[in-house]
């Protein structure tokens, strides 16, 4: 009788340190199982590599009110890669999916290495130069629309590697450009080397001033010049003033 009981009892212990095991075991294969994927997503992040293949892109076209034209901005996004998804910056470093300006009434800014022209109801794109250029702005003057029916671009843009590190970037000098509102006649209206540092309408003379810095060397003073150009005249000519004189 006693013997059978302490049977009993052992096979109740028994019992107990089994499913006690089993439990262990079952938590033990948990925690395993979440360092493992733990361990494996940081695998994956470890061999992440970036992809800085460029990707041209055109922003969706802008429409300037009294113009017959569209304006489609064309630049480049850097692709970078990441696990199965890719990240896309725009040339400002910007992560804003695919995007190269902003406009507001009749200006474009951003970071742009061309446009392209689409006269409405036509399918035809008319590309802006063939040359390597960075535009930072164009601006159709409405002044000089609303005064003399002339419909100008004004351009802020860069166009020479200026800063010598093998590149044109909005780090190098911009000068300023003109151009009639479906990109012909694109003419630069600045002197080489010369830095814009504003230009301003005044609607009363139909006259587009500006000033410009130039630095012959690195130890050299900075001159500055004085510009205008007349839209009264037939055309473009660029003509220097000496308000300090």
């Amino acid at each position: 009788m006693f013997t059978e009981k302490i049977r009993g009892f052992m096979k109740k212990i028994g019992l107990v340190i089994t499913t006690v095991l089993i439990l262990i075991i079952g938590c033990n294969n948990k925690k395993h199982a979440n360092i493992n994927t733990v361990e494996v997503l940081d695998n994956e992040n470890k061999e992440v590599k970036v992809d800085t293949t460029l990707l041209e892109i055109a922003d969706l076209p802008v429409y300037i009110d009294s113009t017959e034209y569209l304006i489609h901005p064309i630049g480049f996004v850097n692709k970078s890669r990441k696990g199965i998804g890719y990240i896309y910056k725009s040339s400002r470093g910007k992560n804003d999916g695919f995007h190269l300006s902003n406009n507001y009434r009749d200006e474009i800014t951003g970071n742009m290495n061309n446009l392209k022209f689409q006269k409405k109801n036509s399918n035809e794109l008319k590309l802006l130069t063939k040359n390597h250029i960075k535009v930072k702005s164009v601006r159709f003057l409405r002044d000089i629309f609303n005064n003399l029916k002339k419909k100008m671009l004004l351009y802020e843009i860069v166009d020479t590697d200026s800063n010598k590190d093998g590149k044109i970037t909005l780090e190098d000098i911009e000068g300023l450009y003109l151009s009639k509102v479906n990109g012909d006649d694109f003419i630069k209206i600045t002197k080489p080397n010369h830095k814009v540092l504003m230009s301003k309408i005044v609607k009363e003379l139909n006259r587009l001033y500006f000033k410009t810095l130039i630095k012959k060397s690195e130890k050299a003073k900075v001159d500055i010049h004085y510009f205008y150009i007349d839209f009264n005249d037939k055309e473009i000519k660029v003509t220097e003033y000496f308000p300090l004189n």
